[in-house]
């Protein structure tokens, strides 16, 4: 799950994100991915280089983003990941360094799988 901007910024912190996607992608030709793609910018990219993998996006997201724009877009990703048979969400974004440089970041969501073996080890 990427997330870019809608408008804005330069090429260079959207395509960050969008590079690191097709990466991971790549990388790792034995795994099934699917992108769920949060921004316009993103969407754009991907389209060209990701096709086939884009099964949704998310655009023109109130900002600043709030508890209610959040949980909605938990539940559309859940939903999502829930139809397409999903076993792990990752979350690629950008972690600011200073002015000049942001870096990706990915984080791993926790399953719902994974997070009920832990409660029963709790």
């Amino acid at each position: 799950m990427p997330i870019t901007t809608d408008k804005g910024l330069c090429g260079g912190v959207n395509g960050n994100i969008v590079r690191e996607c097709g990466r991971i992608v790549s990388n790792s030709p034995e795994h099934s991915y699917f992108i769920f793609c949060v921004g316009d910018k993103g969407q754009s990219a991907l389209k060209r280089t990701q096709k086939n993998l884009l099964i949704r996006a998310a655009q023109g997201l109130q900002t600043p983003y709030g508890y209610y724009n959040v949980a909605a877009l938990a539940d559309l990703v859940s939903i999502t990941a829930d139809q397409n048979e999903c076993h792990t969400i990752s979350i690629l974004h950008n972690t600011f360094v200073n002015a000049m440089t942001f870096k990706v970041t990915r984080i791993e969501l926790l399953s719902y799988e994974k997070w009920m073996e832990m409660q029963a080890h709790n």
